[in-house]
Order: C-alpha cells, then sequence, then structure tokens
C-alpha cells in the first residue's frame, strides 16, 4: 500500500495547553507511522504562534500552515467568517500538498473538515468528537437560536454520516452514537492521552514547589488546573474551597493554575472569605504544570453537570492520576464516573449537595483517606490502564490502513 499524505485539523492556537496536552502527542504518532509520507499541520490562530512552538514542528519534519483568523471585534461575525474562509484555504492545502486524508481533532475541527470535503470527497477522520453544540447550550455559551449552535449541529449530524471513522473520548458516548444508529464499524473510543514522561511525581519539584509558595511542613495541598466558568463551575468553585479549608480547619493550602484575571480572583476570595494565606493562584506554561502537581495532595476536576458531561474526557484527570494524585471530581463526568471511586482513585461529588455538612464530611474522608494511604505506582498504573496513548497508536493503525 502506498504511503499517504496526511493533512491534521486542530481548533485550538498553538500555544493553548490543550495543544501541547492533546495534539502534539498525536502528530508524533502519525509521523512516526510507516505508512504516512508527509504530516501537514493546520490550525486556527488567532495571534501568531510562538516560536518555539513554531520550530518544534518544523524541527518534527511537520508541514505547518496556521489559519490566521481576523479580529471583526464581535465574535460570532468572526466565526462567521472564519468558516466561510477556513474551508477555502484548507483546501488549498489539500491541493498544493496532495492530501490523502484528513484527520480533524474536535467537533468545531471536523466540521471544517466536513466544508472542505463537500468540495472533492477527500476522506476524513473526526477524533476526540463529542456534541460540542449542546456543550456550548447546557454550559450557557450559546443558546438555541445562536447561528453557531444551529450551524454546529447541523455540521455534527452531517459528520455521523459523512466521517469515515469517528473517534469519540469516551465509552459513553460510543454507545450513545451506535444507539443512534452511527455504523458500529466506524466508531470507536480513544481516550484523551496522557504522557507518562512528563507528568510524574518528581518529589524533588514538590520539595521547591512547596519551599518557593511558603508551605508550612505537614500542610495538606490540593491543586486545581483549569478555567472558572463555561464547563467548568464559577462561583461553586469558590465555595468548594472554602468548605475544603473548613474541613481541614485551614490546615490546606489551594494552588490554582488558571488564566482567570487576578483582580477577579482576588474578589471573589474576599466574597468568600479565603485568605491569600491558604491560596495562590498562577498561570504557568504547560510543560512547568507537573512540577506543581507533584506538590500536592489531591486534584480537583470541578466540571458542570449538564446532559452531555458524561461524554468528556478530561485531559486534567489523566495529568492528575500520572503524577498520582487522588481526584476529588464533580458528579456526571465522562467515563470516570464509572471507575474512580470504584477503584480508590478518588471521590464523585455532587457540588449542589455541598451544603449539607454530613454529605460533604464524608466525602472529604474518602478523599482524605486515599491521600494517607495512597501509592503514587497504582495511580500510575491506573493513568496507563485508562489515558495510555497506546490507544490511539492502534486506532491510527487501523485508519491508516483502512
Amino acid at each position: 500500500m502506498k504511503k499517504m499524505n496526511v493533512l491534521f485539523i486542530g481548533y485550538w492556537n498553538l500555544d493553548d495547553p490543550l495543544t501541547s496536552a492533546t495534539i502534539f502527542p498525536h502528530l508524533s504518532i502519525l509521523s512516526k507511522h510507516d505508512r504516512v509520507n508527509s504530516l501537514i499541520f493546520t490550525n486556527t490562530q488567532r495571534e501568531m504562534g510562538s516560536v518555539e512552538k513554531v520550530n518544534y514542528l518544523k524541527e518534527s519534519g511537520i508541514v505547518y500552515y496556521p489559519l490566521l483568523s481576523q479580529n471583526y471585534h464581535l465574535t460570532l461575525i468572526t466565526k462567521i467568517i472564519d468558516f466561510v474562509t477556513f474551508p477555502k484555504k484548507i483546501l488549498k492545502i489539500c491541493q498544493d500538498n496532495s492530501v490523502d486524508l484528513i484527520i480533524a481533532r474536535g467537533a468545531p475541527a471536523g466540521a471544517l473538515a466536513l466544508l472542505v470535503t463537500n468540495k472533492n470527497d477527500l476522506p476524513f477522520v473526526v477524533e476526540s468528537f463529542e456534541p460540542h453544540a449542546d456543550y456550548m447550550l447546557e454550559t450557557g455559551t450559546w443558546s438555541k437560536y445562536d447561528p453557531r449552535f444551529i450551524a454546529q449541529k447541523h455540521w455534527e449530524g452531517k459528520i455521523k454520516k459523512k466521517a469515515k471513522f469517528i473517534l469519540t473520548v469516551s465509552e459513553n458516548y460510543e454507545s450513545f452514537l451506535k444507539k443512534e444508529g452511527v455504523a458500529p464499524d466506524k466508531v470507536f473510543t480513544a481516550p484523551c492521552g496522557v504522557n507518562i514522561k512528563k507528568f510524574f511525581y518528581d518529589p524533588y519539584k514538590s520539595q521547591d514547589v512547596r519551599k518557593n509558595l511558603n508551605i508550612p511542613s505537614g500542610t495538606k495541598v490540593a491543586i486545581y488546573v483549569g478555567k472558572f466558568g463555561g464547563i467548568y463551575y464559577g462561583d461553586e468553585i469558590f465555595i468548594l474551597l472554602k468548605k475544603m479549608l473548613s474541613y481541614y480547619n485551614d490546615n490546606l493550602f489551594v494552588i490554582i493554575l488558571s488564566n482567570i484575571e487576578e483582580e477577579e480572583f482576588r474578589k471573589k476570595c474576599f466574597l468568600y472569605a479565603i485568605s491569600s494565606n491558604n491560596v495562590k493562584k498562577l498561570f504557568v506554561p504547560h510543560e512547568e504544570v507537573n512540577a506543581y502537581l507533584s506538590a500536592a495532595d489531591f486534584a480537583v476536576a470541578p466540571y458542570r453537570k449538564t446532559k452531555v458531561s458524561k461524554y468528556l474526557s478530561p485531559v486534567k484527570v489523566g495529568e492528575y492520576l500520572a503524577a498520582g494524585l487522588p481526584v476529588l471530581i464533580t458528579e456526571g463526568v465522562g467515563d470516570e464516573m464509572n471507575y474512580l471511586e470504584r477503584n480508590h482513585l478518588g471521590v464523585t461529588l455532587n457540588i449542589h449537595m455541598m451544603d449539607e455538612d454530613t454529605y460533604f464530611k464524608s466525602k472529604m474522608d474518602k478523599i482524605n483517606k486515599i491521600v494517607e494511604i495512597r501509592d503514587h505506582g497504582y495511580f500510575v498504573k491506573n493513568a496507563l490502564k485508562y489515558r495510555s496513548f497506546e490507544v490511539v497508536e492502534n486506532l491510527y493503525d487501523k485508519i491508516l490502513n483502512a
């Protein structure tokens, strides 16, 4: 069989942590595959990518074409123009590079692939496929009358019919698609993988971070890596932090790695009476996250529960497990809802029952017990079991040899 020229479409900025965590590892796997002759990568950019990331792609032998989005100051107008102009640009990339196959990461990128293949009938695959339109609707980001919701929902329906293969990130969603009528021989699950060479417990980094943040000896440390709002909870996170601090009688230090504005964060801490002595907010490059995970005793994953949140595969949960961290996760999220508590890797929390003291204490007692007896090796073993890139490698074999 002849080698193929493969185009990979991403939807996040080059310097977005999600690109580093979920796209670069997949590009690396594809670039080394014996069926791939040339690997081309394109993604939407709101600003120019860093020289470091551009050089990484070049050194990896990946041909890179950024899709630069024009800022028209109104998000809706910008998005509409993006989806009119980007497919034309991607089509030219396909023609100039004799592309044989398109792989798109995520439903929005899948929509771009769909629009391109409407013009040239190239086979395309959508990985990390999820009900993106419904996520945006359920979290209040879009309304059901928003043109973005209407268009994305329509495109997702077309993708289910036209894509050569669909890779979901959860078994929950794979089962749903099959029940919905998607051909069972073209839909598979590939959870968001984690690189255990980048995420692991490092006792030396743990000591350094605790020293730099002036965390007293014997203090428990919790960490949250993520945003506030959208698919994550907002004010509820601050209520949770306050409740956690109360449980530990303030003998808890919380590390927040987030891009929330400093002023807004301070206002929220003041509003919920959270002392700056007990919490530190930072925003660090993806490459530095592991050091802070190593400094923690457990992690928090406050994803908003919606009708479709069970179809998620939170990248951060895989990174938490690889770093040996028990996870306090909100109910109804991803396949994690099926295995975290069962395997003593964490605890699920109904965030709307936090005010019931007996309930909250029982949940914190459970997470605290796991912290006290945890074995880092056991967590790594389970991170590999549930979040190994080997699953992706095997599915790429199937796709490229189909």
